[in-house]
């Protein structure tokens, strides 16, 4: 998730760096032959290929979080909630233990049954 929402703000950044007015050219005249508009020409396109290029990085997330979501959704109810606070959310194993309101070995134990029902699932 990290990953995604980093790459989703680089491409803003890039957005609004490539569209700040000092990178336009306000005064109505024709450009020289200076090489500025080329500049931004050149820019754009890289631009739009960075925009590809993340966007073909988010898809392929995208479609690997959707395969790990139908692998969860085979699991039992309290071993969902503990596999996505883990490892879809992030959470460290004391904030799984608090939010699932278990003790430290229970947790493991779930997790443990979790990892063995994922690794038959892919086998099969």
């Amino acid at each position: 998730m990290e990953e995604a929402e980093q790459i989703q703000e680089e491409i803003l950044r890039l957005q609004s760096r490539i569209q700040s007015p000092k990178n336009q050219k306000l005064d109505g005249m024709p450009a020289s032959h200076s090489g500025y508009t080329d500049a931004i020409c050149t820019a754009y396109i890289q631009l739009e290929a960075l925009q590809a290029k993340y966007g073909r990085i988010l898809a392929n997330m995208c479609a690997e979080q959707l395969r790990i979501e139908d692998a969860i959704e085979t699991l039992p109810s309290v071993q969902r909630q503990l596999i996505r606070y883990r490892y879809i959310q992030g959470l460290h194993w004391p904030e799984v233990c608090v939010k699932m309101g278990y003790e430290w070995a229970q947790t493991h134990r779930i997790h443990a049954q979790a990892l063995a029902a994922l690794e038959k699932h892919d086998t099969q």
